[in-house]
């Protein structure tokens, strides 16, 4: 092999170590959650059945979720599948989905159906802060 092959080789093999060691999947450490639960009500009445997003309006926040029950009830989910585990502290903007989390088996016979929210129900924004606890989220 000629020097100028060894050093093309060498070069070639230095530029491949630098560009793998930048590449590849990265993973963050999630940020710490606090127990959130809550209630949404329209009009003061539960919003049953719902799916609750919380967005972060913030760099704080996490993206996270729950569902109401048939009473409005809702607890936050973050990262977690089998438990709920709360959300990071932050500002979130709220979305609900009327109707995006009937209960498995369906809604018992006699008992109402998904709350029909109105079209246009303003902006709804929460804060979550370091202690957690209990959120109401209400449409006047």
């Amino acid at each position: 092999m000629s020097k100028n092959n060894k050093v093309f080789v060498g070069l070639s093999a230095f530029a491949a170590i630098l560009v793998s060691a930048g590449c590849g999947q990265r993973e963050l450490s999630p940020k710490d959650t606090v127990p959130v639960h809550g209630r949404a009500l329209l009009h003061g009445e539960p919003i049953r059945y719902a799916l609750i997003e919380l967005n972060p309006t913030d760099t704080e926040g996490v993206p996270t979720s729950g569902r109401t029950d048939a009473d409005g009830y809702f607890m936050l989910w973050t990262y977690g599948n089998e438990q709920p585990d709360g959300a990071v502290p932050g500002r979130y903007s709220v979305t609900i989905d009327s109707g995006g989390a009937k209960p498995v088996g369906g809604i018992p016979k006699g008992e109402p159906g998904p709350t029909i929210l109105p079209d246009d129900i303003g902006e709804i924004t929460v804060v979550i802060d370091s202690s957690g606890g209990e959120i109401e989220i209400a449409i006047p």
